[in-house]
């Protein structure tokens, strides 16, 4: 995954204008900062590369589920005409 960014200048600017003294403010952007590259964050990109890889593991699947229920399917109308064809038989 691709890592973030984080302004932590910006970040301290803000903590100042809000009377949090500089070392307050620059040891809570450093926090911040730690935490976020301590996360492994997926960015819009991830997403979408799974996205797509899901939706191809979806599209095999189905696929595989309508072959399989297709000879099921045949399956059961071959019997079905084996049956009818026994009674029809014996009538």
């Amino acid at each position: 995954m691709n890592a973030t960014t984080f302004d932590t200048l910006q970040f301290v600017e803000r903590l100042k204008e809000a009377n949090i003294p500089d070392a307050q403010a620059k040891a809570i952007a450093t926090a911040v900062r730690d935490s976020h590259n301590a996360a492994e964050l997926a960015t819009q990109t991830d997403l979408r590369k799974y996205e797509s890889a899901i939706r191809s593991d979806f599209e095999k699947l189905e696929l595989r589920m309508t072959i399989k229920l297709s000879s099921i399917l045949g399956i059961i109308i071959l019997l079905s005409m084996g049956t009818l064809t026994a009674i029809i038989k014996l009538l």
